[in-house]
């Protein structure tokens, strides 16, 4: 019996896995490009001088003031993550959390949180925020961690839904 395989049955075989292992994190050399959601500039501008002190200004920041305007940004650029306040007025934390992911599934979000019972902050990690730091109690390097483990999560996320629904020896989707 011969077997004839297609071009991207060959491709499958020898790299049965793209992407997987492949690390969303940013290395210390490069530039992290975070989409800031933060209706209020004080906020936003905070969170800027924060990070930017701790990561020796390898950050690029695009910020802006709703859900609508982010979705119109996250389809033109590229993004590392999502750093937001929870505060997005057109919809419910969840929702807000809930649409991002629908739309942007392998993005992350880490939420600010005014303090430790922020309900906003506790909503968005429910349902689907890879993690929060209190705006108070964290300096430039435990956001940039923060922001950096939930990268890893996501990845983390991507490869163990990929290696569920394909078949690891051959390389193809499981029937």
């Amino acid at each position: 019996m011969m077997v004839v395989m297609g071009a991207s049955a060959k491709a499958a075989i020898t790299n049965p896995r793209p992407n997987l292992g492949k690390t969303l994190s940013v290395g210390r050399g490069e530039t992290l490009r975070l989409l800031l959601i933060y209706p209020r500039s004080s906020n936003a501008n905070w969170l800027k001088a924060t990070i930017s002190a701790a990561n020796h200004g390898r950050t690029e920041f695009t910020r802006v003031v709703n859900f609508e305007v982010a979705i119109r940004k996250l389809r033109q650029s590229s993004f590392d993550a999502i750093v937001t306040d929870g505060a997005v007025a057109e919809f419910t934390a969840a929702a807000a959390t809930q649409r991002f992911f629908d739309a942007f599934p392998d993005l992350p979000v880490v939420v600010m949180a005014q303090s430790e019972e922020d309900s906003v902050a506790l909503e968005m990690l429910v349902n689907g925020a890879q993690d929060y730091f209190v705006k108070d109690k964290s300096d430039g390097s435990a956001i940039l961690k923060s922001i950096r483990y939930s990268m890893d999560l996501k990845r983390a996320d991507r490869d163990l839904n990929y290696l569920s629904h394909h078949d690891k020896l051959i390389g193809s989707p499981r029937r």
